[in-house]
This record gives C-alpha cells, sequence and structure tokens, in this order.
C-alpha cells in the first residue's frame, strides 16, 4: 500500500515538517561544529589576546545559538514564516563573516560554512531564496577581504573573485536541485494518485467479483484473496494470508497443476460437499518470470444440483413418452405368446409342435423381461458417482468378457490403454456404457468375416479420451442424430434402449460423447473424461 504523505515529504522540504526540521537541525549542528572548532582554535593559537578576538566570537555564537533554539523551540508554529527562516539564514551570514573577520581571512578555515549555508536555503528557497543569499554573502565576504590588510592586489582579487564565484555557483545549483525535486514530488504526485485510483478500481472489483480468487507464490502460500473467495469456502473472517492454499483447498492438485483450462475441484467441508470450478493462470513478472499463480473459482454445487434435477426431469418426462413405445413392443411379445398358448390348448397338437410353442413362448418372455430391465436401468434414479475407477483396467475387464462369449470367435480386438487413467464415477454403470457401445459395434460388422475393433483410452491435459471404432457397415446421415433416442434402432430384435441408457451414464458422469460414422467404413465413439490427474 502506498503512504502517500511520506513518499511526497521526500521531496517538499519546505512545507514538510519533518524534512524541514532536518534541515534547520543541521544548522544547528554545523554551529556545535563552529563551536567546537572555535575552542581548538583558542588553544592552539597564541598570538592573539583571548579577550580581543575570542569575546566577539563567542558573542556571535552566542547570539546564533540562541536564535536556532529559540526557533526550534518553537518550529511548529515558525517552520513555515517564510521572513524569519530568511532572517535565520541571512544572520547566519553575518554571523560566518564575522567569525571568518576574527579569525583571520587568510587562514580561516570557516569559509566552506557560507557553502553550507547556501545549500541549506537553496533546499527551503530554490533559485531565488539562495541568489538573493549569494549576493548577501558576495557582499560581507567582499568587505572584510577589503577591510584584512594582508591581502593586498591581486590575491585579494583572487580571494575574491574564486569565491564568489563559488557561492553564486553553490547558491545556483542548490537552488536548481531544489526545484527539480519539487518537479519530481508534483509529477509523483500525479502517479501517486494514478495509482490510488487504479489501485482503489482493482479493490473495488476484486471486492464485488462473485467468484473467487487467490493469488499465490511459488511456494503455494497466499499472497491476496478476496471477500468471494472466503464466502464460497466458507472461511469467515479467518486470515488466510501466508498460508498454505492446500489447507484451504484440499482437492487442488498443485504437484501437477494445469493453467488456462477449467477444471472441477470437490472440496468436503464440516459433511458439506462442494464442486469448485477451478481456473488457474500463471502469475509473471515484467521480465516473464514466472512467480507463482493465480486461482479463479466458482462454486458450482447448486447449478450442478439443478442440473442433475434437470436431467431427471427430462428422464421422468421422457417416461411418458416410453409408455407408448413400450406398450408397443410389449404388445408383440404377447401376441406371439397368446397365439402359441392358444394352439396348446387345441387337440391336434403333437409333441414336436408343442416343443416348438413352448420355445416361441419362452423367447418372447425373455425379450419381455429384457425390455422391462432395460426400461428400469434408463428410468432409475442416477447412482452416486464416486469411485475411483481406473478406465484401463475397467476396459480390459470389458473386452475379456466380449471376447469370451462364444459366438464371438473371429472377433478381433486392438487395445492401446494408457496407464494410470483415474476418473470419478459408478463403475458398475459405466461397465455398461462400455459394453452397450462395443456389442453394438460386433453387431455392425455381424456380416464381416474378419471383424476388427480398435480400442483407445489415454489421457490428453485434464482429460482422458476413450474412442471405441468398428469397421461396421456406418450409420446414415439421417440417423446420426437419433441414435440416443429410447426405442430408435435399425435391429429386427433390438429395443432401441442401449444406446440411450449408455447416453444417459455418460451424461451422468459429466463426460462428453461424440460419434463419427461413415457408410460402410465403420463408426468410432469417442467419450471425454474429467481426469483425477491432470497433465
Amino acid at each position: 500500500m502506498f503512504d502517500r504523505t511520506s513518499l511526497l515529504s521526500r521531496f517538499d522540504f519546505s512545507k514538510t515538517e519533518s524534512q524541514a526540521f532536518v534541515v534547520h537541525s543541521v544548522r544547528l549542528a554545523f554551529l556545535v561544529v563552529v563551536l567546537a572548532f572555535t575552542l581548538s582554535f583558542q588553544l592552539l593559537e597564541s598570538r592573539v589576546e583571548a579577550s580581543h578576538v575570542f569575546t566577539p566570537l563567542y558573542s556571535l555564537i552566542g547570539a546564533s545559538f540562541l536564535l536556532q533554539v529559540f526557533f526550534l523551540s518553537f518550529f511548529k508554529s515558525l517552520y513555515k514564516k517564510t521572513l524569519f527562516v530568511s532572517f535565520l539564514f541571512f544572520f547566519e551570514t553575518f554571523y560566518i563573516t564575522g567569525l571568518i573577520y576574527f579569525i583571520g581571512v587568510q587562514q580561516s578555515l570557516l569559509i566552506f560554512l557560507y557553502l553550507v549555508n547556501l545549500i541549506l536555503c537553496g533546499i527551503l528557497f530554490q533559485r531565488q531564496g539562495a541568489l538573493l543569499l549569494a549576493l548577501w554573502t558576495s557582499i560581507l565576504f567582499s568587505f572584510i577581504v577589503s577591510l584584512d590588510t594582508g591581502l593586498t592586489g591581486n590575491t585579494a582579487y583572487l580571494a575574491v573573485g574564486v569565491n564568489n564565484l563559488a557561492f553564486f555557483t553553490v547558491a545556483y545549483l542548490s537552488g536548481y536541485l531544489s526545484e527539480q525535486l519539487n518537479v519530481m514530488g508534483e509529477q509523483l504526485k500525479e502517479k501517486v494518485k494514478d495509482v490510488e485510483v487504479l489501485k482503489n478500481l482493482n479493490d473495488l472489483i476484486l471486492k464485488n467479483m462473485s467468484s473467487g480468487l487467490i493469488t499465490i507464490d511459488s511456494q503455494q502460500l497466499i499472497l491476496q484473496s478476496n471477500p468471494a473467495a472466503h464466502y464460497i469456502l466458507g472461511l469467515g473472517g479467518e486470515d488466510m494470508l501466508r498460508q498454505p492454499i492446500v489447507e484451504f483447498v484440499p482437492g487442488l492438485d498443485l504437484e501437477d497443476p494445469i493453467f488456462d483450462k477449467e477444471f472441477d475441484v470437490v472440496l468436503r467441508k464440516s459433511n458439506e460437499k462442494r464442486i469448485l470450478r477451478v481456473n488457474m493462470s500463471q502469475l509473471r513478472d515484467d521480465q516473464d518470470r514466472v512467480q507463482g499463480s493465480i486461482v479463479s473459482f466458482q462454486d458450482q454445487t447448486h447449478l450442478r444440483t439443478l442440473e442433475k434435477r434437470l436431467r431427471q426431469s427430462e428422464k421422468m418426462a421422457a417416461i411418458g413418452q416410453l409408455a407408448a413405445g413400450i406398450a408397443h413392443e410389449i404388445r408383440n411379445p404377447l401376441a406371439g405368446i397368446s397365439g402359441s398358448i392358444q394352439l396348446l390348448q387345441g387337440d391336434n397338437s403333437d409333441a414336436e409342435q408343442s416343443a416348438k410353442l413352448m420355445s416361441i413362448v419362452n423367447r418372447e418372455i425373455d425379450r419381455l423381461n429384457n425390455l422391462i430391465t432395460e426400461f428400469l436401468d434408463f428410468a432409475k434414479p442416477e447412482a452416486p458417482m464416486e469411485d475411483q475407477i481406473d478406465l484401463s483396467s475397467l476396459m480390459d475387464d470389458v473386452i475379456l468378457f466380449v471376447k469370451n462369449d462364444a459366438n464371438q470367435g473371429a472377433l478381433q480386438i486392438e487395445t492401446h490403454l494408457q496407464d494410470g487413467l483415474l476418473i470419478l464415477g459408478n463403475r458398475d454403470k459405466l461397465r455398461q456404457a462400455f459394453l452397450n457401445i462395443i456389442v453394438n459395434g460386433v453387431q455392425a460388422m455381424s456380416a464381416s468375416e474378419t471383424p476388427k475393433m480398435i480400442v483407445n483410452a489415454k489421457k490428453s491435459g485434464a482429460f482422458v479420451i476413450v474412442s471405441i471404432k468398428d469397421q461396421g457397415v456406418g450409420i446414415p446421415d439421417d440417423l446420426k442424430e437419433r441414435i440416443f433416442e429410447p426405442f430408435h434402432t435399425t435391429k429386427s430384435k433390438g429395443t432401441g434402449l442401449g444406446l440411450a441408457i449408455t447416453h444417459s451414464i455418460i451424461e451422468a458422469h459429466g463426460a462428453e460423447i461424440h460419434v463419427d460414422s461413415e457408410m460402410g467404413v465403420g463408426t468410432e465413439f469417442r467419450l471425454q473424461f474429467q481426469s483425477l490427474h491432470r497433465d
């Protein structure tokens, strides 16, 4: 956070109390140095009488000292009084001149005090004030040089010329420097205002964001968080600064983070489950070096609940539409069963014919049972999706089951399954979905002498991609959009619920399913799941 007053006070010496006090304290410090120098001079100098030289010296020093003490005692009320402060500098020049005169111009080392006085004046009053003081200094110094009988001719002119040049040069430079500092101060003041406006705008944006935002450093320690982050994480006013982010978002994978892509994190706290939609971005400095990460997230729990209810409502609405389809599907087996039973009731039925009729009855009963089973699978509520499933292992089980089918002796299944493909879901439901797709593909290749299927599963970023491709007859373009509709089938003995159930299961897992098909070439089902381990 910028301290505007502290920053600007470094430049505004004349109007800022602390800085002006430093300037005047320096003047008092040099006065003490002069006193020490005078005492040393008195001890070492034996050519003059003490009362003749040192009484005026101590009188000047004492008067200046009392004036400085008085000024500093009432500093708060006097430091902005321009006339009084100006008088101090002019009097300072006067007493320095007296010191030099009584000690002797030729051997005096106190001429540098003129320069110090000019520099301090330039700091407070800039060039105009410093040059006026330089003029006053030049007049006084020239006067005492003219009184010194030891300096004559060129020596006197050289002393006056060189020192006066130094006076005006130092006055000009110190005043110019002070003016530049003031200009810098004004420019900085405007910049600070701009920074304050931007900072206030940034704070306002962060405060009113509905999304949680947390900034972390390279050590995963929290640098900044907004109120929405506290609310979503249920922290209240708990302090998060300099704390590891995993303490507040345990499900966040920082060992293998993914940037600039959205993914879900399940947060469990106090027997409450929350689903966070998270996006991570790298935090880089002006030299493009990674300094940390920005984690933004939204609470999707309510939305996911609504989505689940909506899917269930759509499913329940579809059940009403399915009633007519089920009635039609049930009517055909019932007609076959009824006819067979009527024939069995006749007196002219022999044993062979009775066996055939009973076989028809059993077959139609099995068909009814399968129809009712698939309908119940489609209509029942979604099962909890809380199992950690290894897709490679699950796919191996499904493929082994299909290969062991006695009717699939000629079937070839080529697999490319990457290890460690973990997702969250329901193992039994997912097994049913994969089995439906593979069986569908096998049936599509029933006319092929060498049926072959290719199954791939790999991790891609935050997702697991599963591809199941057959070399069957393909799906006509006009039927592609209807393959997931209930009771839509091109098979003579199919119920049309298999792919509808599959689509419902895949959707319940939060996954996407895409179908590519070409007549005479084959069909590919491509499923995209969210991975538990991200690249």
